[in-house]
């Protein structure tokens, strides 16, 4: 008895399919440091690249960095895209005093936070913290089904200013979720 396996190809933009090999094949390209692969026919490859021609031409090719830093997906400086979701907490009155003396989990040894960089912030979570600010943020299930209490996690989100004095997440908290947990 013999038996042939047949590969089908399936251009994912229109869904046509194709025995032949090399008809329909992969495509990859790299947006904000994300990466994606896409199958498309040969017309449909070429009227992908006609669209971004003028754009590469016009850009340059990054260099990859060899070195991963904490929190970093890559594309661009992380310091700057962080700033971009950053905004300094409203501090009330009877913390301001303390403020600049907080530390990311209460160590007097350790360094201040205010002398961190917001990607040593980002990087400063355990992967505990992640999972339970997920979980907060309503994006990863608890037993339970209700928010989770954070108990002495919320002093140090706050520290880190990923909680504000209320307890609402702030953006640069949500950032944080989505750069630690890969979103």
């Amino acid at each position: 008895m013999a038996t042939i396996t047949r590969h089908i190809m399936i251009d994912d933009l229109d869904g046509t399919e194709s025995f032949e090999p090399g008809e329909i094949g992969p495509v990859r390209f790299s947006l904000d440091g994300v990466e994606y692969e896409i199958d498309l026919t040969g017309e449909h490859d070429q009227e992908l690249r006609e669209l971004l021609g003028p754009y590469l031409a016009a850009g340059r090719r990054a260099l990859a960095s060899t070195a991963k830093r904490p929190g970093h997906k890559g594309g661009g400086d992380p310091e700057a895209e962080a700033r971009r979701h950053y905004e300094p907490i409203a501090v009330p009155e009877y913390a301001q005093a303390s403020w600049p003396q907080r530390t990311a989990n209460g160590c007097e040894r350790t360094l201040k936070v205010e002398q961190w960089t917001l990607t040593e912030r980002i990087g400063a979570l355990r992967e505990g913290n992640v999972k339970l600010l997920g979980q907060y943020l309503g994006e990863l299930p608890t037993a339970s089904g209700r928010l989770p209490k954070l108990g002495m996690t919320e002093a140090r989100f706050r520290n880190l200013e990923i909680l504000d004095f209320d307890g609402n997440v702030t953006a640069f908290g949500r950032y944080v979720y989505n750069i630690r947990s890969g979103q």
